[in-house]
């Protein structure tokens, strides 16, 4: 018997011993509690999965032959619902392989009979194994992370660039606003000194001052009223369009970080979209033109709107750059015919609300996945691009986010 002190792994949950046979529950467990495990028993795969849905279990050891439910359809189950590690049990040999109870989710096969000590070696490696998993995971967080900051990097010249532009006619319109204010100021104040003669002047029918009225006509001339007046009203609006823009970037970037959020929180997906359709658009606004149906009676969902955030950046940055590679090979097959424009790509995101769940559908004019290397486009590191315009990491966090932490 491996001495408990010894052991790599060790589990603080309870494992979960499942086996028709009495006496096969009384081994596992005194087997376990010499180990130093704790442990609980059933009688079959249906009062396991109740257990186990009532309380949490570091591991579970079945036997693979029992009545109600087999050990091969609860492993199912339990792996897909509930992430479980299973130990199967079995002395049918010659009936089911290892690579047919693998195919099912177990994470090992032990044959009956069998030895504790055996049995305790089995447990050790499937619970370090899980270990590693873990801090796999975790690892894959930390690049997630990492990428999701890497991209925003990435995006912060175009977001510069979105910013800088209402920012110039900012700039630009309140100057000729404070210019304009100034011959205003001067022709109004000229236009005072004319009343003050005027009222004067006011008892006495003869003309006016001529200079004055030189001094009126001129003042007039200079300031172009009527274009001031037409115009002064324009530069505002636009400036304030363009406060409204700079306001709505910021927002959009605000939204997109979740600086610290790690948690699911109820949040809105067309809001996520939203926003980072905002921050995304220095990407996508000079090959395609991005239209947003999304469905107004969502509801909120439990979710990590960071971590959906990302999810839809890296699809629609893929989606930008496969348009543009179409696009550049359109141009190199028509370059010899002069002014033959390439037309704008579309990107699509569609939202709907299906009753339990919440369904995005996005579309893109780009050229499209080969059926050769579908099945890889989840792999981490696979990309189709050149070497160093590609880690082959965004698909690969699009995948863990939704179908790991938000299935």
């Amino acid at each position: 018997m491996t001495d408990q002190s010894e052991k790599p792994t060790q589990t603080y949950l309870p494992i979960l011993i499942v086996d028709d046979e009495p006496s096969i529950r009384r081994l596992v467990t005194r087997i376990l509690s010499e180990a130093g495990y704790t442990s609980e028993v059933a009688c079959d795969g249906r009062e396991a999965i109740e257990k186990l849905k009532q309380k949490s279990f570091g591991l579970v050891i079945a036997d693979i032959s029992m009545p109600v439910m087999d050990g091969l359809a609860m492993t199912e189950e339990v792996v897909r619902t509930m992430g479980t590690e299973v130990i199967i049990m079995t002395g049918k040999i010659n009936r089911f392989s290892y690579d047919q109870v693998v195919a099912k989710g177990a994470s090992d096969y032990i044959q009956k009979p069998f030895s504790p000590e055996e049995l305790v070696l089995r447990i050790e490696r499937v619970l370090r194994e899980r270990q590693l998993k873990k801090e796999a995971i975790r690892h894959q967080n930390e690049q997630a992370q990492s990428q999701r900051l890497e991209s925003i990097g990435q995006l912060a010249a175009g977001i510069a660039h979105e910013i800088n532009t209402p920012i110039q006619y900012i700039g630009d319109n309140t100057t000729f606003i404070r210019e304009s204010f100034d011959d205003l100021r001067r022709m109004i104040r000229t236009l005072l000194d004319l009343y003050d003669a005027a009222r004067e002047n006011r008892g006495d029918p003869g003309p006016l001052d001529q200079g004055l009225l030189d001094r009126v006509s001129t003042a007039l001339e200079e300031t172009d009223f009527e274009f001031v007046n037409e115009e002064l009203p324009v530069a505002i609006d636009q400036t304030l369009e363009g406060v409204s823009r700079i306001k709505e970037i910021i927002k959009a970037m605000k939204d997109f970080s979740h600086p610290g959020a790690t948690d699911h929180t109820l949040a809105n997906i067309n809001d996520c979209i939203q926003s980072t359709a905002t921050i995304s658009k220095n990407e996508w606004k000079y090959v395609a033109d991005l239209e947003l149906d999304l469905d107004p009676a969502l509801p909120e969902i439990r979710c990590n709107p960071g971590e959906l955030n990302q999810v839809i950046l890296n699809i629609i940055v893929n989606a930008c750059h496969a348009i543009a590679d179409r696009q550049e090979e359109k141009r190199e097959d028509e370059g010899r015919q002069e002014g033959n424009d390439t037309k704008r790509g579309k990107i699509g995101i569609r939202t709907r609300w299906q009753g339990k769940a919440v369904e995005i559908r996005i579309f893109d004019t780009g050229a499209g996945i080969s059926e050769k290397i579908v099945e890889k486009i989840f792999d981490p590191f696979f990309t189709t691009k050149e070497i160093g315009k590609g880690t082959g990491q965004g698909l690969a966090i699009v995948r863990s986010i939704v179908v790991n932490r938000h299935h």
